[in-house]
């Protein structure tokens, strides 16, 4: 569970992605002029979360900056 937080505090810094949490899943909801993409995982899978955190933070999910899109 320690990971959950670290999730919510990742989706609260980025205005193009909304987190859900209920009945022990946890999904991220992601997207803005790409699309909407969602991610579910178990709230006790600490393994999947920190991958997602990584995803969202360095990986396929982060946010792109104007300059990184052009």
């Amino acid at each position: 569970m320690f990971h959950i937080g670290n999730l919510a505090m990742v989706c609260a810094e980025r205005p193009d992605v909304t987190l859900w949490i209920g009945k022990c899943k946890a999904m991220v909801i992601f997207g803005r002029n790409r699309g909407w993409q969602h991610y579910s995982v178990d709230l006790k899978d600490d393994i999947e979360i920190e991958k997602l955190i990584y995803e969202l933070n360095h990986g396929s999910l982060r946010e792109v900056s104007y300059a990184e899109a052009n």
